[in-house]
């Protein structure tokens, strides 16, 4: 299953790189049409409707495999380090099998890593992403 769900990010994280990206109009489903979990569908709901608390809440909850589960992931650790828990953002995204997001949400989730580690106070380990990915064409696959 390829996923496309878009990924925000929030303006009181980096508010001079701040913005959301569009939506795709995708959603995580089944080859039935239907989504792995309500919970899944749910948290990606609130967290459209920017409503960070309860995407939180059902994105943690939500069951999903494969690609779904570590775009629900990478998901989670941007609502995390949205509400200001760096430690729990960090953790999610160092777990990601970034081989399995799709563009331009690997990317995006790259940039999301960077700030979760100079939230944690990694700054070196951040600024050493950030220069990889500005030295990498948007076009090649950058892989953490």
């Amino acid at each position: 299953m390829v996923a496309a769900l878009p990924l925000l990010r929030h303006r009181a994280l980096e508010p001079e790189t701040a913005h959301w990206l569009p939506d795709a109009g995708e959603v995580v489903r089944s080859r039935e049409g239907e989504a792995e979990d309500p919970r899944l569908e749910a948290g990606l709901e609130a967290y459209r409707a920017h409503d960070l608390v309860a995407a939180d809440r059902e994105l943690s909850a939500a069951r999903a495999t494969g690609d779904a589960d570590q775009l629900r992931r990478l998901y989670l650790a941007h609502v995390r380090l949205a509400r200001g828990d760096a430690r729990s953002s960090l953790e999610l995204l160092r777990s990601l099998d970034w081989r399995l997001i799709p563009e331009p949400w690997r990317r995006e989730g790259i940039t999301l890593l960077a700030r979760a580690l100079r939230r944690a106070g990694e700054i070196s380990s951040a600024d050493s992403l950030e220069r990889a990915l500005r030295a990498t064409d948007p076009t090649t696959p950058f892989i953490p």
